[in-house]
């Protein structure tokens, strides 16, 4: 009996988790492109003082119609390389509040925080130079 109450808890919280990120919406975009940037302790851009050798933030864009969704990596860890997902490459997404997750090329998802949703068609605009 004492050993079927861990294996139950053990099994109710892997349901949670899998609760937690819907199964149904994704969608089919193109990965554009991942950047990663080095925030060191003089930054003071995340309203605390990084570790002393600072944080590694990848940023995923993805592309889907006329929308190019920006993530971050929400786990903030240190010197990650990321996850296998090659750019300009179709890519499955997911929306959900401000959490956005990726299918990397095994199919498993990783939440990213949503940074920004910008529209990609501003192909109307001209340069500042062309317009004189």
């Amino acid at each position: 009996m004492m050993k079927t109450i861990p294996l139950v808890l053990l099994l109710a919280a892997a349901i949670a988790v899998n609760a937690k990120t819907p199964s149904s919406g994704w969608k089919q975009g193109t990965l554009k492109r991942v950047t990663k940037e080095h925030l060191t302790g003089e930054s003071g851009q995340l309203g605390k003082k990084p570790p002393k050798h600072g944080l590694y933030i990848s940023y995923y864009f993805v592309e889907e119609g006329n929308q190019l969704y920006e993530g971050d990596d929400v786990q903030l860890k240190q010197n990650e390389k990321g996850f296998p997902v090659s750019v300009n490459d179709p890519v499955q997404f997911l929306i959900s509040g401000s959490d956005m997750y990726l299918r990397d090329q095994k199919g498993k998802r990783h939440r990213l925080r949503l940074v920004n949703v910008l529209p990609t068609n501003a192909g109307s605009a001209k340069p500042a130079a062309a317009q004189k």
